[in-house]
């Protein structure tokens, strides 16, 4: 009896996407951003900062989803089904507002502040865009990510040519339509223009 051939050349589209989305997740820009911020300052303070920001504004609220999906109260760490991301965001939102206090009370460097606020105020948003249309949660950190990076280096197509390859990964998964992507990077690029 014939077994079918497995072939192993060329990872798929899918895989490729798949990937694309989990190393530019919505934590994982936001590290990202919140780092290269701090990195512009120096001594410990600002990697102080940094330390609670990633606590309360991240680590905490994945923590918390993690249990949700957990206990089969949420589907998926993705929050796929829209009806599923109201209570998460709002959760996010709360621990975001903490940890942008906490940043300002505890003297980080006024960067910092305002882009913790920033991403705040993003969460926010799109929140509120959740209550009535599934907004791409990833386009916007992406183009957010992208806006601060082009902001940082001096401005190169290379942030902008990101955020489409986390769109495209969004749209190939099946995750987003065309226009909830740009939605999403439309809102993340606007908020962080206009807050740096």
């Amino acid at each position: 009896m014939k077994h079918p051939v497995k072939i192993a050349a060329e990872p798929s589209p899918s895989r490729l996407a798949f990937a694309v989305s989990v190393v530019a997740s919505p934590p994982v820009l936001a590290i990202a951003a919140m780092a290269a911020v701090a990195s512009r300052h120096p001594g410990a303070a600002p990697w102080l900062a940094f330390s609670v920001y990633v606590v309360l504004g991240i680590a905490l609220p994945l923590v918390w989803l993690f249990i949700q999906v957990d206990r089969g109260r949420v589907h998926d760490l993705e929050l796929v089904r829209r009806e599923e991301r109201t209570r998460p965001m709002l959760i996010g939102a709360a621990l975001s507002a903490l940890a942008t206090a906490a940043l300002a009370v505890g003297g980080a460097p006024a960067p910092m502040v305002t882009l913790a606020a920033a991403l705040w105020i993003l969460t926010i948003i799109i929140l509120v865009v959740t209550f009535f249309w599934k907004i791409s949660v990833h386009a916007a950190a992406a183009a957010a990510a992208a806006t601060l990076a082009a902001a940082l280096s001096g401005g190169t197509l290379l942030p902008a040519a990101a955020t489409a390859a986390v769109a495209w990964s969004r749209i190939r998964l099946g995750r987003h339509t065309i226009l909830q992507t740009i939605a999403g990077a439309l809102v993340g690029y606007g908020v962080l223009r206009l807050s740096i």
